[in-house]
């Protein structure tokens, strides 16, 4: 789910991105990166392939099942001793204090927003997880940083 853009920059280049839309990864790789079209539960790449693996803002587009099996291509694509690392928006704790950032979630596109427990559920085990939640808007919107680190055996 990389999209026609990557907003991650990386000193000499080296990205890489997925996508299901032909046109998403025709438009992406006219810049530095290089893209293919790809299912995010069938990655065509071998295991421990890349240092890092991320997805910023995709999951909520997708039901719990795509995202596990998402989630667990992208721990199989990872190096031992890499980072797997999920940027992903969230609900308000409590939406009555956050009014503003949870209407402009429920009209979100994505139709499986979650709140913070149910994306943690989503998260396998086996991975030392680390979930920060943060403001990424200047309207409020709240978003989970998860990172988890493919230790080595």
């Amino acid at each position: 789910g990389c999209g026609p853009t990557s907003r991650v920059q990386i000193p000499g280049g080296g990205l890489f991105g997925a996508d299901i839309s032909h046109s998403y990864v025709s438009e992406l790789s006219k810049t530095d990166c290089i893209g293919c079209v790809s299912d995010s539960r069938s990655l065509p790449f071998p295991e421990n392939h890349f240092g890092a693996v991320w997805s910023i803002g995709l999951f909520h587009h997708l039901p719990d099942a795509v995202v596990t099996e998402a989630i667990s291509e992208m721990v199989r694509v990872c190096q031992k001793d890499g980072d797997v690392i999920i940027c992903d928006g969230v609900y308000p704790v409590q939406w009555w204090r956050r009014p503003i950032p949870y209407f402009i979630r429920l009209a979100d596109r994505g139709r499986f927003m979650r709140k913070q427990a149910a994306f943690e559920k989503l998260l396998p085990e086996g991975l030392n997880w680390s979930v920060e939640r943060q403001t990424c808007a200047w309207n409020g919107l709240e978003m989970l940083l998860c990172v988890g680190r493919k230790e080595v055996c």
